[in-house]
């Protein structure tokens, strides 16, 4: 349950730090931006030192957990296994998998960037938006926890990605559709469920085809096609509000990028058959 639990002291520790509009002359999301991302720098500076590359490098297992981690690691099977880059730069899963994550990330920046002010339009305080907008995401992280576990159980990985992401587009168009406050932010809370639990299920397929340097670099390559949806989704969004006035089109919009990413990871199916099981 820490994820959760952060989520919610994250989105409460978020509304505080915008009370501070005006200390040392900087604005409340100044601010926000200052202290929440020094310790995260801080953080994947002190990873650098402390992660290792290899399970049997790691200081913090014991020996017999790290005989363990090595043994199921080299006991995976990889169907249609590519050790060389070039090669899983090509191949049409890689790129089909960078357009999946491209898809949900346009839904999960687009929607997440933009959360606070359609909760704001409940009258609520900041305060009260960072509480409100913490429970979103608790909620939407336990449902990625609960749907990984019943993956990991034997659950067909694209199968459920692409249900995963058409919940995450079901979700918005729903909060569209409702003419209630409470329900529409409902609505988002299920969008952002299923975007969370794409980005569980997402990386457990890569890792499935690609090993050695394809994986790094394929992985790479993939996260270069797909966190470009992180730039696009709130771009998408602003300028559909600067039009229309509303959230409306804009959460439309997000829709259809994930009901694409579904299809895109379903099309997966296509290239080969019960690989992904």
């Amino acid at each position: 349950m820490a994820i959760p639990i952060s989520s919610v002291v994250g989105g409460a520790l978020s509304g505080a730090l915008l009370q501070m509009d005006g200390v040392f002359g900087l604005a409340g999301w100044k601010w926000l931006f200052v202290l929440e991302g020094l310790p995260v720098a801080i953080l994947g500076i002190v990873t650098l030192f402390v992660l290792t590359e290899k399970p049997e490098d790691a200081a913090w297992l014991t020996r017999e957990e790290r005989a363990l981690v090595s043994a199921r690691v080299a006991g995976e099977t990889r169907h249609n296994e590519v050790r060389r880059l070039l090669p899983a730069l090509k191949d049409p899963r890689t790129l089909v998998l960078g357009a999946v994550q491209f898809g949900f990330l346009v839904g999960s920046y687009g929607v997440g960037i933009w959360l606070p002010q359609i909760i704001k339009l409940g009258r609520l305080t900041d305060l009260q938006v960072g509480f409100v907008t913490s429970g979103v995401y608790a909620l939407a992280s336990l449902t990625m926890i609960l749907w990984a576990n019943h993956v990991d159980r034997g659950g067909n990985k694209v199968l459920n990605l692409a249900l995963s992401c058409v919940l995450g587009g079901a979700g918005l168009i729903g909060a569209i559709m409702t003419g209630s406050f409470w329900l529409s932010l409902a609505f988002l809370t299920l969008s952002l469920a299923g975007i969370n639990a794409a980005r569980g299920i997402f990386f457990t397929i890569p890792m499935r085809f690609l090993t050695g340097m394809a994986l790094a670099g394929g992985l790479a390559f993939i996260n270069s096609i797909g966190t470009a949806g992180g730039f696009v989704g709130p771009i998408v969004m602003g300028n559909f509000v600067d039009r229309t006035g509303s959230f409306t089109a804009g959460l439309g919009a997000l829709a259809g990028f994930l009901f694409a990413a579904a299809a895109a990871a379903w099309s997966l199916q296509l290239f080969v058959r019960r690989e992904y099981d």
